[in-house]
């Protein structure tokens, strides 16, 4: 699957449309249309934002790819504020998030995702 085929199989598989993607990644739905009727890809400065918009990682856009460890958009906000904080306070940000961790509620293993 190309490229092309990958971004135009999320819009329908999540009922989004072309001007939503349009308006999201900053150009005209007129320009998406032009990929899907040429079968081209977008330009690379759009990847990043087209991955953003269906809250995967360029690395599914560009190879399909899957990462087993994709992020959704609080767990990346939560990471840039971990790297933004000292090294004290990052100690402390995972001592309570270790005592969190270890206080799960009933029915809830270790190795279960919440979210």
């Amino acid at each position: 699957m190309t490229i092309n085929e990958r971004i135009f199989k999320l819009l329908d598989n999540k009922n989004k449309s072309q001007k939503e993607l349009a308006e999201y990644i900053g150009t005209t739905p007129q320009v998406v249309n032009k990929w899907k009727i040429r079968g081209t890809n977008p330009p690379s400065e759009f990847i990043y934002k087209i991955a953003e918009y269906f809250n995967t990682n360029t690395d599914y856009i560009l190879t399909g790819h899957v990462d087993q460890e994709q992020y959704n958009q609080e767990e990346k906000l939560l990471v840039k504020y971990y790297r933004g904080i000292s090294g004290e306070q990052q100690s402390i940000v995972m001592n309570t998030a270790a005592q969190f961790y270890n206080c799960q509620p009933t029915g809830l293993s270790s190795d279960s995702k919440i979210g």
